[in-house]
């Protein structure tokens, strides 16, 4: 770049001696003659060739690690202290509805906490912000998060906080859970049909473990045994 006959800033790749690559940065100035000819120039050179490589090394961890985020399974989302999303992977627009450009920029809370939770959400990060402390952080909880059509689906969430010298900044990964919840919620409705149907034979059912102890009985092998209730039989022999 050159400026009021200043060269600043070219920087070069080149040969050596040793028939090695080297970068340089030169900075020189013009040297014009009586009429104002460029005659020559002046200035210095410096050998950049370890800041180009650590700046290559940066770029490739960079490249690796977007690849990285962009396979990830799980919603990957980074926001800053004041809450305004900074990352947002495939699997964040896959599982929210909003595109990466529509997201990072806006406030995390609007995007996806429901309404009746943001005022906690504020709290809670204005709260560590000031005290180093949270209940919530590097932590895996379940929770309520809204899509950008407006419905709500449970996700297991895990937020991480990073300080990089002075600076806050926090990494979200989420995952939905809606298929397991179903799953859950099925298996727990054939449990309990499963509970009504030997509770209503009238044979005596039951489960022990290996040393011989009652870990399931019915009603009906309670009112063998005598007892009112077949929790009674739990834990005897």
């Amino acid at each position: 770049l050159e400026r009021d006959g200043v060269v600043r800033d070219y920087e070069v790749r080149v040969w050596c001696r040793e028939r090695r690559v080297i970068w340089l940065r030169n900075t020189a100035r013009a040297v014009r003659d009586a009429a104002g000819r460029v005659v020559a120039y002046e200035g210095t050179v410096e050998d950049i060739t370890e800041r180009r490589r650590a700046e290559e090394a940066l770029r490739a961890s960079e490249r690796r690690l977007k690849a990285i985020l962009d396979s990830a399974l799980d919603a990957v989302v980074t926001m800053d202290a004041a809450g305004v999303v900074t990352g947002w992977n495939p699997q964040a627009e896959r599982v929210f509805g909003w595109t990466a450009a529509e997201a990072v920029g806006a406030t995390l809370a609007d995007l996806v906490i429901p309404v009746r939770h943001r005022a906690a959400h504020q709290r809670g990060l204005a709260g560590f912000l000031t005290t180093g402390r949270s209940t919530v952080l590097s932590r895996r909880f379940e929770i309520e998060a809204l899509h950008r059509d407006g419905h709500e689906f449970p996700v297991e969430l895990t937020v991480t906080p990073i300080q990089v010298a002075d600076t806050w900044s926090f990494a979200g990964f989420l995952r939905d859970i809606s298929e397991r919840r179903l799953a859950d919620a099925a298996l727990g409705e054939s449990e309990e049909k499963y509970r009504t149907l030997v509770n209503e034979v009238s044979d005596g059912f039951f489960a022990t473990d290996e040393a011989g102890v009652f870990t399931f009985a019915n009603r009906a092998l309670a009112a063998i045994h005598g007892l009112p209730d077949p929790v009674d039989l739990i834990g005897h022999h």
